[in-house]
């Protein structure tokens, strides 16, 4: 289990917002149990998931990676995988961007299953 968050920009204190990313994070692992926690620290429900995570945000000890992790382990697992969102804005309010991620999820398990 996978749990994806994202934090939409915003004015507070560097450390406000580390403090609501840990307990972002804190929901995702004991609530929904997952195994790793990839967090967007700062980007809007609205950018695309292929753009989000580019740059070299301080990713905290509360979680495992980011946006970009995610489609990176994507491509390299073999496993199954569940991705757990606490909402839907959590990944995406784009339709588009949803049916963009939902097509390279599919081509990633093509790609792995056939190839």
């Amino acid at each position: 289990l996978i749990g994806l968050a994202r934090k939409t920009p915003g004015k507070e204190a560097d450390n406000v917002r580390t403090q609501l990313l840990e307990k972002i994070a804190a929901h995702l692992r004991t609530r929904s149990l997952v195994d790793k926690v990839l967090i967007s620290p700062s980007c809007k429900s609205s950018e695309p998931i292929e753009n989000r995570d580019h740059k070299e945000d301080v990713i905290g000890s509360y979680a495992d990676g980011n946006a970009q992790g995610m489609l990176d382990m994507l491509k390299k697992t073999r496993k199954s995988m569940v991705i757990v969102i606490i909402d839907y804005a959590g990944l995406t309010t784009d339709p588009d961007d949803l049916l963009l991620f939902i097509r390279y999820v599919i081509k990633e398990i093509l790609r792995y299953n056939f190839m």
